[in-house]
């Protein structure tokens, strides 16, 4: 915690140091930083820092690299096209920086009609719920799907203590299914016993490695516990084995949002509402 809380301050000063013009100092300092492997969303923005950096002090090649390097983790982001182009403007490259001033516009005129088209259609509810569970879970008002009492969402009652006992049955009988030990991390996150519900799904994944619903239950462990660097890297593996899953998708962008990684957050975003989108406006 105490490191990702020092990369979140030494970043805001990077960002100070652009807003004073101290180019020089702000690409020092991100140099430095990016030497201590900091947190993914933390090294997307201080790659941005230095791509405004590099557009300060007018260094159009080094400029132009570095706002590149960004596009390789916000490919849909119309700000990061809008700063090549000056990049590219600036060293001369007329046709490059039209080129990107158009796909910059371009997605700026498909973000407007994706937000248009999924507000306005019953499927975003799929989203807004999400974000009013995770808003309120946030708050204080956790909206488990089950309680350590066993009152289940549908209204039944289970006796979840019989059932963990009837998931390490199983276990015992055949400890090599990935499926029991995820059975039971399930078990163990109706008790909310979270510490438990990370060693089932880890074993799961050891036995399965392309075991999506582990990766995911595991990340909402981590994300209970407050540890949101695990959670997020727990969604992006769900969202490698399973590109079109918009829940992993808006859960990793909370994350990323209280973490302050704003540039993933809004990434994440784009990506929800691109999925989300009604199937008859492709």
């Amino acid at each position: 915690m105490d490191a990702r809380i020092d990369f979140k301050l030494q970043q805001v000063r990077v960002d100070e140091l652009i807003g004073e013009e101290k180019y020089t100092d702000a690409l020092a300092l991100a140099a430095y930083l990016m030497e201590q492997q900091p947190p993914i969303g933390v090294a997307v923005n201080l790659h941005w820092a230095r791509a405004k950096a590099y557009t300060g002090l007018g260094d159009w090649p080094q400029a132009e690299a570095a706002w590149t390097r960004v596009l390789d983790f916000l490919p849909d982001n119309p700000e990061v096209y809008k700063g090549r182009a000056a990049a590219r403007e600036g060293a001369g490259d007329v046709s490059g920086a039209n080129a990107d001033c158009a796909r910059a516009a371009e997605l700026h005129e498909k973000l407007k009609q994706l937000l248009r088209r999924t507000a306005a259609h019953p499927i975003w509810d799929r989203v807004t719920e999400l974000y009013t569970q995770a808003v309120e879970r946030h708050q204080g008002k956790p909206r488990n799907i089950c309680t350590p009492a066993g009152q289940r969402s549908n209204g039944r009652i289970a006796d979840w203590d019989h059932v963990e006992a009837a998931c390490t049955r199983a276990i015992a009988r055949n400890p090599a299914n990935p499926l029991a030990h995820y059975r039971r991390a399930f078990v163990h996150y109706c008790k909310q016993n979270w510490d438990a519900l990370i060693a089932d799904c880890s074993r799961a994944i050891g036995l399965n490695r392309q075991y999506a619903d582990a990766y995911n239950l595991r990340a909402s462990a981590y994300d209970k516990k407050g540890d949101l660097e695990k959670a997020i890297e727990d969604w992006t593996r769900v969202i490698e084995l399973n590109p079109e899953d918009v829940r992993a998708y808006t859960l990793r962008g909370f994350a990323h949002d209280e973490l302050g990684n704003d540039a993933m957050a809004t990434a994440d975003r784009l990506r929800a509402y691109e999925l989300s989108k009604p199937r008859k406006y492709e």
